[in-house]
């Protein structure tokens, strides 16, 4: 299982912050497991750019001093290899109460009467008439906020969403997996709950927090993303990995 990768991020901001330095010695066990400390391995250092071998030591060194290259998210130099896990506790992490999701409403409506947020359920009945399309999806988002899964459930019906809808994402269900899922816990569950049937449903109810995304595919060894000029292509320009299947080897086409 390849660990949390989110530190990257943070190479050209601040090499400093903890994050980041936390980050580099769960990359490094993974890279060297099974590896004395007189191995070396390829350098993700930016100028050594995967090309350049070194020991634990001098990749410690390297990576704290002048930062990982930040588009190596696929470890594939260091052993990842495609469909490998990558769920640890860190990524599963996502929002796990009202006052969360309400503060993210505040942020995405900034606009709106701070005294909304105190009686969801009124609000709602009395304000979804209002003509103005912000102020529907707000309410719209406080009522579902509101809602309980079944009469006396402490989640409510927008939080059991995210949550599913992250889970779906992190365990890469597919969108009948999903339906499949949804409607076998709609079955077990208390007359009366509120959770969707299908995952059509499901994104009607957090489409307006803006968690709305773009597939992109990319290459298994993360060389270049299958966009705008190369989105119909269906192998790597640089090294030449079919883009639907894993490869046992790896040729260059480019010219």
């Amino acid at each position: 299982m390849a660990p949390n990768k989110q530190w990257i991020n943070l190479s050209k901001i601040d090499r400093l912050d903890k994050e980041y330095g936390d980050g580099i010695e769960p990359f490094i066990s993974y890279a060297f497991r099974n590896k004395t400390d007189e191995h070396k391995v390829r350098c993700p250092y930016v100028r050594c750019n995967n090309t350049f071998s070194a020991n634990r030591k001098m990749i410690r060194s390297h990576l704290i001093v002048y930062g990982i290259m930040e588009s190596y998210t696929f470890w594939y130099h260091h052993g990842e290899r495609v469909g490998e896990s990558k769920i640890d506790k860190e990524e599963s992490e996502d929002f796990e109460n009202a006052e969360e999701i309400e503060e993210i409403i505040r942020d995405l409506y900034p606009n709106m009467n701070e005294s909304e947020f105190g009686n969801h359920s009124s609000n709602c009945e009395v304000n979804e008439e209002n003509p103005n399309s912000e102020a529907l999806k707000f309410y719209r988002l406080l009522k579902d906020l509101d809602e309980e899964v079944y009469p006396g459930c402490k989640t409510s019906k927008l939080a059991a969403m995210i949550k599913l809808l992250h889970i779906k994402s992190l365990g890469h269900w597919t969108n009948r997996s999903f339906d499949m899922f949804v409607k076998w816990v709609v079955e077990i569950l208390p007359t009366g709950s509120t959770l969707p049937k299908s995952f059509y449903e499901a994104k009607q109810i957090v489409k307006y927090l803006g968690l709305s995304y773009k597939k992109i595919d990319s290459c298994i060894n993360n060389c270049m993303l299958y966009w705008k000029e190369k989105e119909n292509s269906n192998l790597c320009k640089l090294c030449g990995s079919s883009r639907w299947k894993e490869n046992s080897y790896a040729f260059n086409i480019s010219r």
